[in-house]
């Protein structure tokens, strides 16, 4: 009598098997000895080791906004009514659940994202060898290690689209699991993961399409047709993203803030997402580009040769793979697009399809070869291309990943944006202000009341929303300046910085009038941090400031209230 093959298969159309999963015996050098576990290890360590030197490295103003709003979830606050922003609200939540766990400094957010990044590897990694089997995965997980380092793609911050690929290669990697074992559970697993995807920006919802597009087609291709299966699976996996959702929802409805939910994630992001004409979002984009692919040019030139294989040459890769990937690059290009802005730090979305891809390029590329050389000689030369373009890599990036200047770090990726400058101040708030002390940020860096850990009076924390040509903007700006003149807040401080204060065309500028009359009466100024060039900021403070004379049009000048001043002498 037979013994039935541990691992249940379907016949599809043109094959004998079904594609998922993949051969048993894959004879590459690296899988010879199964040592998945070793190299992830290996790659994983490598990753710690980089990411522990960017502890020290400050925030950028989106990752500064969503820690204080981690901040003031754990004051109790609601969001949308004691604070807002166009993210759902899964995003202020996680990142207070990093403070919790982790702590309320940039080095204990940057210790905690570290494991959000080799997860994500892990997922990578696992995701590629039930695709392609266990090179291909390790590949795809070295490659995601450091294309996801990359510094034009804010690899070395804790920006909210490292929380997404984290969701989206293991929501991707529990289908694929569920599929290979047939296994229900996993489907659901997978919504979960997906779902929270989308409840951490609005993005997530392609891949939650993508996912359900491929489990259908996984069910549609096998021959003979498991309608149960599909029906079940498809089922589970649209439950979990369901339960996610719907689990978002209850708690915006029992917090009393679904009309501000449904007004800041949707209407007012609408409005965000269409303000950039066409042709300036081109521009943009391949001007981010560039950018983007510099010094990881031959990891793309991989993936896109290896996708170019898998759709037109016969590497044995079936239809349900070609789809797979050929579709998983649509949506992750898609995900970047809403808005046309192309900011360096969306392109993260794309980074695990680039990584598969990688992957994808090792084995369509040994398939090839194989048609003139043994297994092992085909395996050696696939990987030994991507092994050049990973020590071309290291070789070019080595400042950035072992001696890491973080100032230089910023000024090479965000320009004269005020961040390094923005801890300084943050830090030297702190020593001078108490718990119960509030203080004010004229500018758009609510990083400033994370590192002082000090709370705004308004819940109009960051100008960018204050500053913008839509409807509400103006009574949002009288709110503020009635919450923020009740308040009397020890310190204000404006960033004179044409990023950090963005007027729109047509907004209303109430708010600097008011500013211009209300600081210079009841505030004195007891510091400035004079840009004056990428690579000088000058600091002075108390005393000096009241006499110095500014170099640059780019400074931050830091205001305390008069009556808190003593022994100081009139300006």
């Amino acid at each position: 009598m037979k013994h039935k093959s541990q691992h249940k298969s379907h016949s599809v159309p043109g094959r004998g098997k079904a594609e998922l999963p993949v051969e048993k015996k894959d004879r590459s050098f690296l899988e010879r000895t199964d040592s998945t576990v070793f190299y992830l290890a290996f790659i994983s360590l490598f990753v710690f080791f980089i990411r522990i030197k960017f502890l020290h490295i400050p925030f950028e103003r989106d990752e500064g906004v969503y820690s204080y709003m981690g901040q003031l979830i754990l004051d109790g606050k609601t969001p949308y009514i004691d604070f807002y922003e166009l993210k759902p609200p899964g995003l202020y939540y996680l990142y207070a659940a990093f403070i919790y766990v982790f702590g309320n400094t940039i080095e204990d957010l940057h210790f905690g994202f570290i494991f959000v990044n080799i997860g994500t590897i892990i997922f990578i990694c696992l995701a590629g060898k039930a695709l392609l089997g266990k090179t291909a995965g390790i590949i795809a997980a070295a490659a995601y290690a450091l294309l996801s380092l990359a510094p034009h793609i804010s690899g070395f911050t804790v920006q909210s689209e490292h929380l997404i690929a984290f969701f989206v290669s293991g929501g991707i990697f529990l289908f694929l699991h569920g599929i290979e074992k047939n296994k229900a559970s996993y489907f659901f697993g997978s919504g979960l993961m997906l779902g929270m995807s989308a409840l951490v920006k609005q993005n997530g919802l392609f891949f939650i399409a993508f996912a359900g597009v491929m489990i259908v087609c996984h069910y549609v291709l096998t021959r003979p047709a498991d309608r149960k299966a599909l029906f079940r699976n498809t089922g589970l996996y649209a439950a979990g993203v369901a339960t996610m959702l719907l689990l978002c929802f209850a708690v915006m409805l029992l917090h009393g803030a679904w009309d501000q939910f449904i007004f800041w994630t949707y209407d007012y992001a609408r409005s965000y997402s269409s303000a950039i004409p066409l042709a300036d979002g081109l521009k943009l984009f391949f001007s981010t580009l560039g950018r983007v692919m510099d010094n990881y040019t031959l990891f793309w030139l991989l993936a896109l040769v290896g996708l170019l294989l898998a759709v037109f040459a016969d590497t044995g890769l079936g239809i349900f793979k070609k789809i797979f990937f050929s579709l998983f690059t649509l949506l992750s290009f898609v995900a970047i697009a809403p808005g046309l802005r192309f900011y360096g730090h969306y392109w993260i979305f794309l980074m695990p399809c680039i990584a598969l891809l990688a992957g994808l390029f090792f084995y369509t590329a040994r398939a090839l070869l194989r048609k003139n050389f043994s297994a092992q000689v085909s395996g050696g030369i696939a990987a030994g291309i991507f092994l050049l373009a990973v020590i071309s890599n290291i070789a070019r990036k080595q400042d950035y990943y072992f001696s890491p200047n973080p100032k230089k770090i910023l000024r090479e990726v965000y320009g004269m944006n005020p961040f390094p400058e923005a801890k300084v101040v943050g830090d030297y708030i702190k020593q001078r202000t108490t718990a119960q002390d509030k203080i004010a940020v004229l500018g758009s860096e609510a990083e400033v009341y994370f590192y002082a850990d000090r709370r705004c009076p308004s819940r109009h924390c960051d100008a960018a929303g204050l500053l913008n040509a839509h409807p509400v903007s103006s009574g949002f700006q009288r709110e503020f300046i009635r919450d923020v003149e009740a308040a009397k807040p020890k310190y204000f401080v404006l960033f004179n910085n044409p990023i950090s204060l963005m007027v729109f065309p047509g907004a209303d500028t109430t708010l600097f009038g008011w500013f211009n009359t209300y600081v210079p009466r009841n505030y004195r100024l007891v510091g400035i941090a004079d840009m004056i060039s990428p690579q000088e900021t000058r600091y002075v403070w108390e005393e000096e400031a009241l006499t110095y004379r500014r170099q640059s049009n780019y400074f931050i000048g830091v205001f305390q209230r008069r009556e808190e001043i003593q022994n100081l002498p009139a300006r």
